[in-house]
Formats: C-alpha cells, sequence, structure tokens
C-alpha cells in the first residue's frame, strides 16, 4: 500500500506504473493457476471437459494479459529510474511472499520481472530465484548455477550466491566446484550464516571416495617425497653387515638414497644370501617387506610404511621371522600394521613378544612409546630406549615429548638440549629447541637455531628442510614478513620439490592474506596432485 500510495502521487505516469504492477500479479496469479490446472488435467482425466473449459478460459486471460505487459511494459522502459526501482522492489516482495508460502514457480515469475523492471543491477534478484530453482520439484541446479554465477560476477563476496551455487553443483554431482564454493563461504561468512563447515567435510568424504578409487587403479610403484621417507628410516639404528648387496641396500640407506636401497635388497634376494647368515636373509626379507608397506601418512612425528602392497609385505615378514624369529623389527613392523587396523590389543601383544626375545633392544621402547603417546596413553617409562641406548636420537626426542606430555617442560626442554652435545653434528636438535621457542613466542632465539640448523645441511648429502619451514612461520607469525616466509618456502620446495609440509604453509599463507582463490584452488589442487600416486 505504501508503494501504491507513492505512486499515485505522482500524476499520470504513477497511474501507469500502479497499473503494470497490477497487470504482473495478474498475470503472474493466472500462470500459476494454468500450472495447476495442466495438473488436474493429468490427474483427474474424467473431469477433462470442464477442465479443458477453464483452461481455454485462462489461457485468452493470459493470451490478454501478456498482450496488455507487452504494451505497458514499453511503458515501464519509459519511467523515470525512480519509480521503475519502487515497481522492482514492488515486485521482489511479492516474490518473497510467494517463497515463503512456497509457491516457487510464483515466485520466479516476480524475480524475473523485477530484473527486467529494474533501472540497474541487483544480484539479489538474481540470488533469490536461484533459491526457488533449488528448492521446486522438479530442482533445476543447473539454471541455479547460471543465476547464482551472474550474482557473483557482480557481487565477488555475495555469501549466499556463492553457497547456492555450492548447492547447486553438488546436485549436479560437480564435486570439486561445490567444494571450491564451500571452502570459500567457509572462510567468507566469520558470522555463521551459511555454516559450510559441515558441507566441506560431507563433500571431502565423496570426493576421498572418489579420488581414493581413481588413485587405486592408477598407482605406480614411486617412492613418496624424501621428507617422509627420511623421518622412517632415521627411526631405527643402523644394521649389521652382511653380503655385498645387501651391504650395499644398507649403505644405501644411510645415505638417504632410498630408491638405490630398494633395488639392492631387491637384487640382494634374487642372487642369493648365504645360508649360513640367517640374520643377513632375515632382514633382507625385513627390508623388501619394509618398501612393500611404507606408503602411509605420517603419524605425529613418525611414518607408517612405502608401496601400500600390505599382503606382500606381511607374506616378507612372515619369511622373514621364519628364518630367524629373533629379528625384532619383525614384531615392532607387525605392530604397526595391527595399529593400523585399529587391534591395539594384538599390537602391543607383538610388543610384548618382542620383549621376550630381545629385551635390551631400545627399538622395541621407542616405538611402543610412540604408539602409546599417539593413542593418548602418555608414559614416561614407553621411552626407556633413551636410557638403554644413550646414542640413539629418536629416543630422547620422544623422552622430550613425554614430558612435555606430563607437562614437565623443565624436564623437557633440558633433555633437548642435552641432545646438543649428544648430536653436535646433527641439526635435529637444533630444529627441535628452535620449536620450542617458537611456541614460546622468542622469535629472535627461534630464527637463530633455525637458522643454525639449516646451515648444518652442508655437512649432509640432502638437505632437511624443516628448519626451512619453520623459520618462515617463524618470520611470518612474527613481523608478517609475507615476502620471507615465501622465500623460505620455496627454497623448502628446491631442496624437496614432493614435500607437502610446505604446499600446506604456502596454502595458508595464501589464507591468511586474503587470497582466497589461490589458498581454496590453486594450492589445493597441487596438494591433490602431489597426493594423487601416493596412496594417502
Amino acid at each position: 500500500m505504501e508503494v501504491e500510495q507513492s505512486l499515485e502521487s505522482n500524476g499520470n505516469a504513477h497511474e501507469v506504473l500502479i497499473k503494470t504492477l497490477e497487470i504482473v500479479r495478474a498475470q503472474n496469479k493466472l500462470s500459476h493457476e494454468l500450472e495447476q490446472i495442466n495438473v488436474a488435467h493429468a490427474l483427474l482425466k474424467e473431469e477433462a471437459s470442464a477442465i479443458e473449459q477453464s483452461l481455454s478460459t485462462k489461457l485468452k486471460e493470459v493470451a490478454c494479459l501478456k498482450a496488455e505487459w507487452s504494451v505497458y511494459s514499453r511503458f515501464t522502459l519509459d519511467l523515470p529510474d525512480r519509480e521503475r526501482d519502487i515497481l522492482a522492489k514492488a515486485l521482489k516482495e511479492d516474490g518473497n511472499r510467494a517463497y515463503e508460502s512456497e509457491e516457487f514457480t510464483l515466485a520466479v515469475s516476480f524475480y524475473s520481472r523485477a530484473i527486467e523492471t529494474s533501472s540497474k543491477y541487483d544480484a539479489t534478484f538474481y540470488a533469490n530465484r536461484a533459491a526457488c530453482y533449488l528448492r521446486m520439484t522438479p530442482q533445476v541446479p543447473h539454471l541455479a548455477v547460471q543465476d547464482c554465477s551472474e550474482a557473483i560476477q557482480h557481487s565477488p563476496t555475495y555469501v549466499k550466491a556463492i553457497h547456492r551455487r555450492g548447492t547447486a553443483y553438488e546436485i549436479l554431482e560437480r564435486f570439486d566446484d561445490a567444494l571450491d564454493d564451500f571452502i570459500t563461504t567457509t572462510s567468507l561468512d566469520l558470522t555463521g550464516i551459511t555454516k559450510d563447515l559441515g558441507s566441506v567435510d560431507r563433500l571431502l568424504k565423496k570426493f576421498a571416495t572418489e579420488k581414493a578409487s581413481e588413485i587405486l587403479d592408477n598407482k605406480d610403484t614411486s617412492l613418496p617425497p624424501f621428507s617422509v621417507a627420511s623421518t622412517y628410516f632415521a627411526s631405527f639404528r643402523a644394521r649389521m653387515a652382511g653380503d655385498i648387496a645387501l651391504l650395499k641396500s644398507l649403505e644405501a640407506i644411510s645415505l638417504a638414497d632410498y630408491q638405490s636401497a630398494m633395488l639392492l635388497v631387491n637384487e640382494a634376494l634374487d642372487r642369493g644370501i648365504s645360508i649360513s647368515w640367517r640374520q643377513g636373509r632375515a632382514t633382507a626379507r625385513n627390508l623388501r617387506g619394509t618398501f612393500k608397506r611404507v606408503n602411509r601418512p605420517p603419524s605425529p612425528m613418525m611414518l607408517k610404511y612405502l608401496l601400500d602392497d600390505l599382503p606382500a609385505a606381511k607374506s616378507d615378514f612372515l619369511s622373514s621371522l621364519s628364518i630367524y624369529p629373533d629379528l625384532t623389527q619383525n614384531f615392532i613392523k607387525f605392530a604397526k600394521i595391527r595399529f593400523e587396523q585399529d587391534d591395539e590389543e594384538a599390537a602391543f601383544k607383538c610388543f610384548e613378544n618382542a620383549i621376550i626375545r630381545d629385551g635390551d633392544n631400545p627399538d622395541i621402547y621407542h616405538h611402543r612409546g610412540q604408539e602409546s603417546i599417539i593413542l593418548g596413553l602418555l608414559m614416561i617409562l614407553k621411552s626407556l630406549s633413551a636410557l638403554l641406548h644413550a646414542f640413539f636420537m629418536p629416543s630422547h626426542v620422544r623422552l622430550a615429548a613425554a614430558y612435555f606430555g606430563l607437562k614437565e617442560f623443565r624436564r623437557g626442554e633440558s633433555t633437548l638440549r642435552s641432545m646438543l652435545d649428544l648430536f653436535p653434528n646433527r641439526s635435529e636438535p637444533l630444529n627441535y629447541l628452535g620449536e620450542l621457542h617458537l611456541s614460546q613466542h622468542h622469535y629472535k632465539d627461534a630464527i637463530e637455531m633455525f637458522e643454525h640448523a639449516f646451515e648444518m645441511k652442508e655437512h649432509k648429502a640432502v638437505a632437511y628442510i624443516d628448519p626451512l619451514l619453520n623459520k618462515g612461520r617463524t618470520l611470518f607469525q612474527w613481523k608478517h614478513d609475507v615476502g620471507s616466509a615465501k622465500a623460505c618456502y620455496m627454497e623448502a620446495f628446491y631442496y624437496d620439490p614432493d614435500t607437502l609440509a610446505a604446499t600446506a604453509m604456502i596454502s595458508e599463507l595464501h589464507l591468511e592474506c586474503g587470497d582466497l582463490d589461490k589458498a581454496a584452488s590453486k594450492i589445493w589442487w597441487r596438494s591433490l596432485e602431489i597426493g594423487a600416486n601416493r596412496s594417502w
């Protein structure tokens, strides 16, 4: 009524405007009645004659109204912009009322008239019409995508339009596009209007299932990134010497040349290992099984297993066990497989069998302590390998982690600092101390530790990239120095092109800087590309 009173006060032009509004409303209502009549015609054949007569009458009325609309629409376009915008607003309000009444076809008509009438672009007209397409039966998701894309083109941060387009993409099973839109709305929608975190989680599960099937069909046998494989093999001490091929394989592992190590251990088994050297034959099969199994994502501070061939890996471990039952690593790796299968009781039974055979072996307590921390069973007793073998560095790291888990911060820091004297040629202790300084916001001390740790790369066959990544993270948190942080991450890529950690950090950097396109799309797809052959 307020709109009509405003129009009546402005003379003949306003009368035309009011008449136009009445015609549009009548035409939309008649169109809705026509749809209902068509449905009734299909369902009630016995009333066909009466319905056809009514249909004919309504069609004539619609034709007359269309003719009148054609005439009055020309007058509408000649109206001043202010009057056109008032009329468009009234049509939008009619559309909103129709939507609330679940008359979605009628609402679409009102929003369409509003788009035609308005003198200026209004993204809400398109977003509202898209909502109707998603609610009507049957749904029309492709039209919803068109309208939402039109709205987003003129208003890139329009959260509702992005959310509705994501919903339409999901209906169309375009899960990658839907995921991009839901990630974007989650980043933009600080008020929680759309609550799209659940949508992201749901789509990730769908997308992961689809991609996992794709990856398994096209899986190759390449090794994982160096930084992942290196973490795994660093958790075991060097093995005893043996036949030439096996010796070369073990030497290749010590030089971080894992591809050569895998080829050499296969060569050793093909040529045959001395019958008298039972432990060597068992070690070779254990190592081959390890390469067949090691290709899982790392659990905290630890790698699992490489080519994801579980049956073949288990066969090698069993063969190794039958040749030399006291080779402790077989029990440790069986325990890890049991943990992967969520069979904790069987896993700890494997550790108990290992202790019965070789109770002084520090590897057992190191790995059992690691899995206990992961399971939340944080006990200092599980890290006894530091006491049994003073120069086995991962045990000291695990002992420090246990102290921190028990909130014994001074003892944890003391354990880390003692590693500087015990392992003067290793960069890892410096990196761990740098991480401790970073957690305490001692940024300058953290930078010093990370730089010193990375300088020690000159003494290694390959660079240890964790200090670089940590230095970049510290520079960003401390000074918000995006350029220097990114330079550190790119240098890490130079030393280890397949590192997922640097990819994730660059993605986070783009997100913090508000570059949603690169954060949500380009870097995400780069991560997927790196992991595509890894069976993650």
